[in-house]
């Protein structure tokens, strides 16, 4: 009697258990089920608070990366732009030779405005101001287009004046944790011409004409001029040794009509006034970027002394049609900025 109450109940309690596996087997495939879905919260909609993002150690990021904090001259190689593009809120401020003074500001990631002036020194005074976006990037390169405003004004008398259009294309890459190089093309479009002559036959010496006793100034003035032309290909490589210290390499060639940036009448102690008028006016090409040579091979070093960067460097070049070595400097401090 005992077994046989016992297989009556055995087969009570298999039959339960297949009862409810079946049900579950049915439930799960059917899935949980609600009255109503949940609220969309809007995930995925809001920009990350930039406290909220992740950045890796300064351990773990290369040299290369860092470049905002680690180069205030990151900008440049020795003498031409690299194309890279500041963080928001950086103020540049930056010396050339002594004599260049650079104001710069990146009012976003992708852009920056500048202005720049050599004060006179030998006979010529310069002053430039524009500015520069990244047109387009990925995770190692950018693409940045830049376009200035250039005026040129000669101290010697009576007076030549230019005014030009600046533009520029520049492709800048992290080639490494520690090295970027760039390569770009930069070009001037003459859109004013001033020029001054005066005829001395009256006088008896140049002072009386300085003194307004005697001499006919004429003046030409011209839109968009024949001669001031010139374009440049450059390129550049900036290695990080250490923290404080980035080794500069810099390559250009172009070609150039009458006098580029008017630089050979600036460096020429004994020049007349004829002769850098006939120079501006001149609408030959020449290979080479006027009095340098075909090609002008740059070597650097920079030295950064906290926000603060020092860059001393020699060109190697044809210079005046002889081999030369021409010094470089350049001093220069970021200020704000935001960290990306």
């Amino acid at each position: 009697m005992f077994s046989r109450r016992f297989s009556k109940f055995g087969s009570a309690a298999v039959a339960t258990l297949v009862v409810c596996l079946v049900a579950s087997l049915a439930v799960a495939d059917e899935g949980p089920t609600v009255d109503s879905p949940p609220p969309d919260l809007g995930y995925g909609e809001y920009e990350i608070p930039e406290d909220a993002r992740f950045l890796p150690p300064q351990g773990m990021r290369g040299r290369a990366d860092r470049r905002s904090e680690l180069n205030p001259l990151a900008d440049r190689g020795i003498s031409w732009t690299t194309g890279y593009n500041p963080p928001r809120g950086t103020v540049t401020i930056a010396n050339q030779l002594a004599l260049g003074q650079r104001l710069g500001f990146a009012p976003t990631d992708k852009s920056q405005i500048s202005a720049s002036v050599f004060l006179p020194f030998s006979s010529q005074t310069y002053m430039s101001a524009g500015g520069q976006m990244i047109l387009g990037e990925g995770d190692s390169w950018n693409l940045a287009v830049g376009l200035q405003g250039r005026y040129r004004r000669t101290n010697l008398l009576p007076g030549t004046a230019d005014a030009g259009l600046g533009l520029h294309a520049v492709f800048d890459v992290i080639a490494s944790d520690n090295t970027t190089w760039s390569a770009g093309v930069s070009t001037n479009i003459p859109v004013y011409r001033f020029v001054e002559d005066v005829d001395l036959s009256g006088c008896d010496n140049r002072r009386e004409w300085a003194e307004g006793q005697c001499g006919e100034v004429s003046e030409l003035r011209r839109f968009m001029p024949t001669s001031g032309y010139w374009v440049a290909l450059h390129g550049s490589v900036n290695h990080f040794v250490r923290d404080w210290l980035i080794l500069n390499v810099e390559l250009f060639t172009g070609a150039s009509q009458s006098n580029f940036f008017a630089i050979e009448s600036a460096l020429d102690p004994d020049l007349s006034y004829s002769r850098e008028r006939d120079l501006v006016e001149d609408t030959s090409w020449s290979a080479g970027l006027g009095p340098f040579g075909l090609l002008t091979l740059g070597l650097g070093t920079t030295w950064r002394f906290g926000p603060v960067a020092a860059q001393t460097a020699m060109h190697f070049t044809n210079y005046g049609g002889g081999a030369q070595l021409l010094p470089y400097f350049a001093l220069a401090a970021n200020f704000g900025g935001s960290s990306r």
